[in-house]
């Protein structure tokens, strides 16, 4: 039969391929993991930027300090606060308590902070990144520019050296730092919104680095640095809070406030005896310059009047730089002292001439006296009987300053 032939070939297939299937199956080999993606390029500036941060804040941050304060103040209704009125004793004097930031600048513990910070104070408590607290005292203030400059007895410190502010850039990164609501060590960042801002009317002599970087209650005196951790100004205040806007004191003018409270203990500004006004278009016909500052006022017998100075001059530059306005002039005359020599760029009816002006002392102020190093009290030599002399009174600690003069 034909069906015979068919059978024996299935079969015969059958058990051909029968081997083949009972074969266990071999798992195939693993895949290789993808090799991981390396991030964009901007992750990488990123993330290099922040190790700038890093970096900077852990050079700078020994350097910036925190000062405890201590105010006393009495009672403003001096009628029941007077002695033995209805009986009672004399109210006790209020002891308030503030904090603030600052900056040390020199090895031997001179730091820079505001004004605003220690004015009125009785105590005052320096805090130091290591741990270790001083006793500060003032040295002297500049209230005009809300500076002042405290001095610890120590030796050796970290410090944070200036920067050029007039070489600061809009744009540029900035790390802010300081203690705001006492939280020690606290560093916020931005960049640089603005340069020589002035005429905000916070302060007589206004030279102020704007800037994004958070500054809160307790940045004041705090120290605002570039990428390199040098000082470019002293936070001093901000706009509202959370606003983006804060203003730093110059480096410039930082400078020029320590070092005439280290020479005499105080700060005397230059005196010209001229007065500016903003250059309004319909102003500008008289010197036919496009901006600058008017001579609205030229005292008699000032500088001014004696270097040829008169009314209706427009000054364009100071001693090279450009002025776009009054602001501009008392900003480049915050930082001169009596005595200094300045080139004022001038037009008169159109014509250009330079104009050089001696700033001399206000009328009236007596000219600084040099600061008196303070010596510690020595120890006299005990009488050979042993008993100490009756003039050998050992130092107390128990004083504080009575203020902001430097007395202690």
């Amino acid at each position: 039969m034909r069906w015979r032939p068919l059978l024996s070939a299935s079969l015969a297939l059958t058990f051909a391929l029968a081997p083949v299937g009972a074969q266990p199956r071999v798992p195939a080999p693993p895949r290789a993991p993808a090799p991981p993606r390396a991030p964009p390029p901007a992750v990488d500036s990123a993330i290099n930027l922040g190790l700038v941060f890093s970096e900077v804040a852990s050079r700078t941050l020994p350097a910036v300090v925190t000062l405890y304060v201590e105010f006393t103040r009495r009672s403003d209704v001096m009628l029941y606060n007077a002695p033995g009125f209805w009986g009672a004793p004399p109210e006790e004097p209020q002891r308030r308590h503030g904090s603030g930031s600052g900056v040390l600048i020199r090895e031997d513990g001179v730091i820079v902070t505001n004004h605003h910070v220690v004015e009125g104070a009785t105590r005052i408590q320096v805090h130091l990144r290591d741990g270790r607290t001083f006793a500060g005292r003032v040295l002297g203030t500049d209230p005009s520019a809300d500076l002042a400059v405290v001095k610890i007895e120590a030796r050796s410190l970290p410090t944070a050296g200036f920067a050029d502010s007039d070489a600061a850039r809009v744009g540029e990164w900035v790390l802010a730092i300081g203690a705001p609501f006492g939280l020690e060590a606290t560093v916020t960042h931005g960049v640089v919104s603005a340069t020589g801002r002035g005429g905000l009317g916070m302060n007589e002599v206004e030279d102020y680095l704007q800037t994004d970087a958070s500054i809160n209650p307790g940045n004041s005196g705090g120290a605002l640095v570039n990428l390199r951790g040098e000082l470019l100004g002293v936070n001093t205040m901000v706009v509202g809070r959370g606003q983006g806007i804060g203003f730093a004191v110059s480096s410039r003018l930082v400078q020029q406030v320590v070092r005439q409270v280290l020479a005499t203990g105080r700060v005397t500004r230059g005196w010209t005896g001229l007065d500016t006004q903003d250059l309004t278009p319909d102003l500008a016909s008289f010197g036919a310059a496009g901006s600058g500052a008017l001579v609205s006022v030229v005292l008699p017998d000032s500088p001014a009047a004696a270097a040829g100075l008169r009314p209706s001059d427009v000054i364009v530059a100071v001693d090279g730089r450009a002025v776009h306005g009054r602001n501009d002039i008392a900003r480049l005359m915050a930082t001169r002292a009596p005595g200094e020599r300045i080139v004022l760029g001038t037009l008169r009816e159109g014509q250009a001439r330079d104009v050089t002006v001696t700033t001399a002392l206000r009328p009236g102020e007596s000219p600084p006296a040099a600061r008196r190093r303070r010596r510690r009290p020595r120890r006299r030599a005990r009488r050979a009987s042993g008993s100490p002399s009756r003039r050998c009174r050992r130092p107390t600690r128990r004083g504080w300053a009575s203020g902001p003069s430097g007395r202690w």
